[in-house]
């Protein structure tokens, strides 16, 4: 997140609006299992919402709105995910077997069972200041 708002200023008129979306911890100390297989794919660890506050104001932005987004997007994504692994397997048997389908429901199976409730999702409405 750091890096992408120090990329995007100078892209970002001064006083425009830039909107980003960013998952995080609900606890600073969370433990590696907590985290996952999010931040594995990201570029730095997950911070929690003070932490991202900090950055975008550091990067000389404005929150001018922000919301966490409900986790029945979680919910959502990972049913949907896990529901298209299923018809790959039953279309073809060989699908089983592949490494993006095992990494998708390992990471579905790790959100119910440990992420749910501990991570969440920002959105986050940024103007940029002189």
């Amino acid at each position: 997140l750091k890096l992408a708002l120090t990329l995007w200023r100078p892209i970002v008129k001064p006083d425009g609006h830039l909107c980003v979306a960013y998952p995080g911890v609900v606890n600073k100390g969370a433990p590696k299992e907590v985290r996952g297989p999010l931040e594995e794919r990201m570029a730095e660890p997950m911070g929690t919402l003070e932490d991202y506050e900090k950055l975008a104001i550091a990067a000389g932005y404005e929150i001018t709105n922000q919301t966490t987004l409900h986790s029945d997007l979680w919910e959502m994504f990972y049913a949907d995910c896990v529901r298209r692994a299923w018809a790959l397997c039953t279309h073809d048997e060989r699908y089983e077997d592949e490494p993006v389908v095992k990494q998708i429901m390992e990471e579905a199976r790790w959100y119910r069972q440990t992420g749910r409730g501990r991570v969440f999702f920002q959105a986050f409405v940024l103007r940029r200041i002189q």
